[in-house]
């Protein structure tokens, strides 16, 4: 619950996913954040911290630009928020001609990279070595040997890798 519309809940969001918004930072800086001072008193699974997906506001859910507008003009939220499950997978992109065979989605300011569909590739063939650990539509990529960064970036290093990756 925030006083005013004047007030910010100090969370900013990316919506490429269209449907869910993933938190790409907190405001901790702004004394009056909202969700700064939330984050304060619960543990640290139940935190609003990059990487998470906020699911739905108010009971709503399923439209990204919907959610955006309603956290943005609402004055108290209840969110449903999902902390995703993370696991890595390696790949080589070494050999001539390699692809990894996934159509990819992004924003600007984004944190991960959005999997949008899965063809004949290096992931596709990872995933049937690794029925376990597939890779689906709508999974995310976060971080790429280990670091994490901006969508774009980790976009550029995905192009122009030409070696094993672990994502």
């Amino acid at each position: 619950t925030r006083p005013s519309r004047d007030v910010s809940f100090g969370l900013a969001f990316d919506r490429a996913d269209r449907t869910i918004l993933e938190i790409i930072a907190v405001d901790s800086a702004v004394a009056s954040g909202v969700a700064a001072a939330y984050n304060k008193t619960v543990d640290v699974s139940r935190q609003l911290l990059p990487g998470r997906f906020v699911m739905s506001i108010n009971g709503y859910a399923g439209d990204a630009k919907r959610l955006d507008q309603l956290w943005n003009s609402e004055l108290r939220v209840e969110c449903q928020v999902c902390r995703p499950m993370e696991f890595s997978i390696q790949l080589d992109k070494a050999p001539e001609g390699a692809r990894l065979g996934v159509d990819i989605d992004h924003s600007e300011r984004g944190i991960s990279i959005t999997v949008r569909d899965i063809y004949s590739g290096l992931i596709e063939d990872w995933n049937k070595a690794h029925p376990d650990r597939a890779v689906e539509r709508g999974d995310r990529i976060v971080a790429i040997d280990g670091r994490r960064g901006s969508a774009p970036d980790m976009v550029a290093t995905l192009k122009a890798a030409r070696s094993v990756l672990d994502l």
